[in-house]
């Protein structure tokens, strides 16, 4: 894809040459870079998206759309539409921790998210043992 003169609506780069921009509101609007920005690529899958929303971990993301909404996990290789599980009105969305988030939106939308599956886990003793020099 060569740039356009579109207006573009979002920007996110994951690494300094491996990054997204969302153009206009409208078809397969988002569009995937590898090299920097000298080759763009459409996604075929996303349709009218308008901005990024973000977890903690760079490749996990939410995708918000003007009438879909999908989550990566991956870093945009591969999607999963999450329109059903959020309701009409979402804006955008901020997680300060991986399984924890919040998102605001239209006519005073406040929601909580909650990943009950997510176990962190946190390394808080260690013994080693010592025997015929070998631990």
């Amino acid at each position: 894809m060569d740039i356009t003169s579109e207006p573009y609506n979002d920007v996110y780069f994951t690494y300094i040459d491996t990054g997204f921009v969302i153009e206009g509101f409208m078809g397969n609007n988002l569009y995937k870079t590898v090299d920097g920005g000298l080759n763009w690529q459409s996604d075929p899958i996303i349709d009218a998206a308008f901005n990024f929303n973000y977890f903690p971990d760079k490749y996990h993301w939410i995708l918000n759309g003007v009438h879909q909404r999908w989550e990566t996990t991956d870093n945009g290789n591969t999607w999963v539409e999450i329109t059903e599980d959020v309701p009409t009105g979402f804006v955008r969305f901020q997680a300060p921790e991986e399984w924890i988030g919040y998102a605001v939106g239209i006519e005073g939308l406040i929601l909580k998210y909650e990943d009950t599956s997510y176990v962190p886990v946190e390394l808080t003793s260690f013994t080693g043992y010592f025997k015929e020099n070998k631990i």
